[in-house]
């Protein structure tokens, strides 16, 4: 018994029609339920550099969905700085961009008029242009990391997360690898406040989140990252049972 949302899905690579709809379940079941099939539609978009002069043809823009997990994620290969989404279906989503040259991240992000900037982007028919503006002038965080014994403490992984303000801008999350020797490296930061974490049982998903972070903020370092710059950090590892104990209140 409940109330179930619906959402149809297709195979292949690209979608041509999308529904969703709900249904309330009581105590018998439901013939005869009824999705309208609508048209699926391109985003065009277009990507500029500002900085200095970095190639961006090759760079991948990816559309995340921010709520439904079963609305699959999109994305497109920029060529000549233009890329298209196509089989894109109304919502919400994050926007990424990989494959980017070391120094470059994402500065801002254009819907049509909407400045969305803050990470979040709501698609709807109507041919509205997606502007994504790379910055290439990003600044390079590096460092140590040290075990809980004192010793250097290699096979972790670095987490970099940008203010609370911006925790929808997914694309500024960074993670990097701890070499067995204890040092790690991160490139292409967007200039501005981060804080700074080495996990030894590292959760991607739940990092990405306040609440979770903010039980780790005494062993968190904050850092300014100024554009085009490096900076480095000395780091101690959060033990693997400490995280653990976190997450099992998730």
């Amino acid at each position: 018994s409940g109330v179930y949302c619906l959402n149809l899905t297709q195979g292949g690579d690209v979608r041509t029609l999308y529904a969703t709809g709900s249904v309330s379940i009581t105590d018998r079941s439901l013939d005869g339920v009824a999705l309208r099939g609508m048209p699926a539609f391109p985003v065009p978009g277009v990507v500029q550099v500002e900085g200095p002069p970095t190639d961006r043809d090759g760079t991948v823009i990816f559309a995340e969905p921010a709520q439904s997990a079963s609305t699959n994620r999109n994305n497109a290969l920029v060529e000549d700085g233009k890329f298209t989404l196509e089989g894109s279906v109304p919502g919400t989503y994050h926007i990424r961009a990989n494959r980017l040259a070391p120094t470059m991240y994402v500065k801002s992000i254009l819907y049509g008029d909407q400045d969305a900037s803050e990470g979040l982007v709501t698609f709807r028919p109507g041919g509205a242009v997606l502007t994504v503006v790379l910055g290439s002038d990003g600044g390079q965080l590096s460092g140590t990391v040290e075990a809980v014994n004192a010793d250097p403490a290699g096979n972790l992984m670095v987490g970099v997360a940008p203010p609370d303000r911006l925790g929808n801008r997914v694309d500024l999350f960074k993670w990097a690898p701890v070499d067995p020797a204890g040092h790690f490296q991160i490139t292409g930061l967007a200039p501005g406040e981060y804080t700074v974490y080495a996990w030894d049982d590292p959760a991607a998903f739940l990092s990405e989140m306040a609440d979770f972070r903010q039980a780790f903020s005494s062993r968190a370092v904050p850092v300014t990252i100024a554009a085009g710059a490096s900076t480095a950090v000395q780091l101690k590892a959060i033990s693997a049972d400490d995280v653990r104990k976190v997450k099992a209140r998730y």
